[in-house]
C-alpha cells in the first residue's frame, strides 16, 4: 500500500462513520414520528401493544444495532487515526509531520495548509510529494500495511 492510500484510510472511516451516525438520526428521527403518531392516536387503556406496531418495534431494534456498530467502528476508527498520527511522527521533519498531520488527519485543503504554514501554495504541493516519500521510507522502515 502506497503512503496516500495508506494515510486515507482514516478518512474513508470517518466518512462511513458519519454516514452512519446519520443513518441512525434519521431512523431515530422516524422513530419519533412513528411514536408521536401513535401516541396522539393512543386509545383510553395504555399497553406496550396499542402503543408499538412491528414497523416501530423494527426500527428501536435496527436503532439499537446500528448504535452498535458505530460503537465498534468509532473503536475502529479512533485506533486507525491513532496509528496515523504515531506514523505521522515518526517522519522525523517537523514541517512534513505538520502538514501531513493536517492534510490526513484534520482533512485540510492545501490552499488553507499554505496559508497556514505561511508558505505558497506550489511549495507546499511540493513539499506534500516530500513528506509522502519521507512516509514511504517510515512506512517501509516499521512495516505499516
Amino acid at each position: 500500500m502506497k503512503a496516500k492510500e495508506y494515510l486515507k484510510q482514516i478518512k474513508i472511516l470517518h466518512n462511513q462513520l458519519n454516514q452512519k451516525k446519520q443513518e441512525l438520526q434519521d431512523l431515530k428521527d422516524s422513530i419519533a414520528d412513528v411514536s408521536a403518531t401513535v401516541i396522539d392516536d393512543m386509545p383510553k387503556t395504555f399497553s406496550a401493544k396499542s402503543v408499538s406496531g412491528a414497523n416501530f418495534e423494527k426500527k428501536v431494534v435496527w436503532a439499537v444495532e446500528l448504535e452498535n456498530v458505530i460503537n465498534a467502528e468509532l473503536e475502529k476508527y479512533t485506533s486507525e487515526k491513532h496509528n496515523v498520527i504515531n506514523q505521522i511522527q515518526k517522519v522525523g521533519n517537523p514541517v512534513y509531520a505538520e502538514l501531513l498531520y493536517k492534510r490526513y488527519v484534520k482533512y485540510e485543503k492545501f490552499e488553507k495548509i499554505a496559508k497556514d504554514m505561511n508558505f505558497e501554495y506550489s511549495w507546499i504541493r511540493h513539499l506534500h510529494r516530500k513528506a509522502l516519500e519521507m512516509f514511504e521510507k517510515v512506512m517501509e522502515e516499521y512495516e505499516v500495511r
